[in-house]
Parts: structure tokens; C-alpha cells; sequence
């Protein structure tokens, strides 16, 4: 499996680790980006790693971070091409033919031994990657996207993991985190998250707006996630969350290493009202986003339906129906 990691690691006293979406290709951010107006450089991590290339590893380390970008997504093994694939790219593996359903998974084939899937990748990171890579003096700040915050709030919610981790992690950053705090049991690991982690939330407010302290806030609806939230200022993609927000959150966690005594200050939500509707708002909003609606010829979807019951009939018996008797409600 592979997975990026900046030369001399080793020698670096300060180090950033991204977990990226358990859906994304490694080093991508999000698609519609990558293949759209803003490029592989602005939808992929090569902007982040060189906005981190810049930074200082500490107020007395004038040197960049190192940078560790996790594979959260390709832990399939495609024996054939021997290379690891996402989860959804086996889907489209070639077949022998077209009678055949799909790919069986098979776990002595297709499992990566320590990365069988992102909770899995998220201990090896730690576990192998750091340990055998890194300096073991380098402080972590930890970025996580999307369901990667749930996996690594749980890692390091673990006493045996917190007592090996929990002395280096300098900051802590999640961006359209979910998971509440009510349902994890390490004290010192939620005071952590209360006075060096933060939340970016999609949102439509200007970047950085405050929106919850650790607590939650009610009136938006922002359960207590253990740590303040933010506005991203991206109103409906959490994937786009690092793009909208990238300089504030690197801005952040550079502020963090600067200054190993840092707390959140205690913040104060902003009144947000939704926003009222307009059908000037579904003018602006890009055809990409708008949800895509079709019509269908009643004719085509008979013939859909007919289709549909000859190959369920076909997979249960193997031999093709000689009539379409069976009643459409079974489709």
C-alpha cells in the first residue's frame, strides 16, 4: 500500500499527518476540483504539502514539518496488477465475461496485512509508519477529513494508544467531523480535543466564523463535538472543506507550534439565520450541484422491467426464462 511521506523524516522535530477521505485516491482532496477549474494542484494535497513547505516547524525550528499523507482508501489488493486499488475501484474490475456478477472478495488475496481497512491504517500509521520513520521526539498535528475523524478520535480515544500518542500530538484539526464527545471515555484525550483541536464545519458563513464551542451550539443544531467549530465556508461539500479553508486551518496549526502552552480561547457563536431561498439561488448554484432530474419512455421502462426479471431469473436457475409471467412487483 502505498502511501506519501517527505524525505528525512527522521530528522524532523514537527510532523504533519493528513487523513484524507476513506472514499479519495492517495493524495487527492476531492475530484471536482482535481478535474474541474481548479486542477490537480488545487484539488489535490500538493497545495497543502507546499503551503507546509513554508511553515517552521517550532518558534526556535526555522525548518519546514515533515508531512505523512495516509492512504485511507486503498486497501484492496488487485492481484492481477499487483498494486493496491479503493474499495470502489474493485468494483470495475475486469470480469471473464458479462455473465459474471462481480468480484468475490477474498480475504488472502484482497487484504493488505495491517491495512485491511481505514480503522486498520489509521494503527499502522501510528504504529509502524511513525514508529519506524519518524523521529521520536517530532511533534504530530494530526488533520483528519470527513468519516477519517470518527476512526482517528476512536484510535486515540484508546488508553493504550493516548498513553503512547498523547505526550507528542500538538493540534488537532477535523474537518466535517461528526462523531459527539459524549461517546468517547478518555478524560485527558477530550480535554485535549477542548484546548488544541478545532472543528471546520460545511457552512456558508464567512471563513473562521466561530459557530460552536466544545458544548455544541442548539440553535444550529452543532451537537458537542468536544472542540470549537468554525465555519469552512463551503456550503455543501465536506471533500472541498481543505480547499475553502486551507490557509486558515494551516494558519492555525502554525499559530499551535509556535507556542506549546496554546489553548482555544473561549469563543462566542455568531447568530446565523438560514438563508431564504430564492430562485435566484438555484440560478447561481453550478449545474454540477443541482440534482439531476430525467424523464423516462414508458416504453423503455417496460422493457427495463422485462430485462430485469429475465437476469434474476437467469441467476437463480442459470437457464433464461422462456416467458415474462413473473409479476413486475418482484423486480
Amino acid at each position: 500500500m502505498p502511501i506519501f511521506v517527505t524525505p528525512n523524516l527522521d530528522t524532523k522535530f514537527r510532523i504533519v499527518i493528513i487523513f484524507g477521505e476513506p472514499t479519495q485516491e492517495l493524495g487527492l482532496i476531492a475530484g471536482r476540483v482535481a478535474n474541474g477549474a481548479g486542477g490537480i494542484n488545487e484539488g489535490s494535497m500538493v497545495s497543502v504539502v507546499r503551503a507546509l513547505a513554508s511553515q517552521r516547524s517550532s518558534s526556535d525550528d526555522g525548518s519546514p514539518p515533515g508531512v505523512v499523507l495516509a492512504n485511507m482508501s486503498q486497501t484492496y489488493f488487485w492481484p492481477q496488477e499487483k498494486r493496491a486499488i479503493t474499495v470502489l475501484a474493485s468494483s470495475f474490475l475486469p470480469l471473464p465475461s458479462l455473465l459474471h456478477k462481480g468480484v468475490r472478495h477474498v480475504p488472502a488475496l484482497n487484504d493488505i496485512p495491517g491495512n485491511e481497512d481505514p480503522v486498520q491504517h489509521v494503527k499502522y500509521i501510528f504504529g509502524e509508519v511513525l514508529c519506524s520513520m519518524a523521529n521520536d521526539k517530532a511533534l504530530l498535528d494530526v488533520i483528519a477529513i470527513g468519516d477519517s475523524c470518527e476512526i482517528v478520535e476512536k484510535f486515540l480515544d484508546d488508553q493504550e494508544a493516548w498513553d503512547a500518542w498523547g505526550k507528542r500530538l500538538n493540534s488537532m484539526t477535523m474537518l466535517g467531523p461528526v462523531c459527539e464527545a459524549e461517546g468517547l471515555a478518555n478524560a485527558p484525550f477530550k480535554d485535549f480535543m477542548a484546548k488544541r483541536a478545532r472543528g471546520y464545519l460545511v457552512c456558508p458563513e464567512p471563513l473562521g466564523t466561530p459557530l460552536a464551542p466544545p458544548e455544541g451550539n442548539s440553535e444550529l443544531s452543532i451537537p458537542p463535538l468536544g472542540f470549537p467549530c468554525f465555519s469552512s465556508s463551503e456550503p455543501m461539500h465536506a471533500e472541498t472543506i481543505l480547499i475553502r479553508a486551507r490557509s486558515h486551518i494551516l494558519s492555525h496549526i502554525q499559530e499551535v507550534a509556535m507556542d506549546l502552552g496554546y489553548e482555544n480561547p473561549a469563543i462566542t457563536p455568531v447568530d446565523c439565520p438560514p438563508p431564504a431561498m430564492t430562485e435566484q439561488h438555484w440560478e447561481d448554484l453550478p449545474e454540477e450541484d443541482k440534482p439531476e432530474v430525467s424523464k423516462l419512455d414508458p416504453a423503455e421502462f417496460k422493457a427495463q422491467v422485462k430485462q430485469a426479471k429475465r437476469w434474476r431469473k437467469f441467476q437463480e436457475t442459470g437457464k433464461a426464462p422462456d416467458t415474462d409471467s413473473e409479476s413486475e412487483s418482484k423486480v
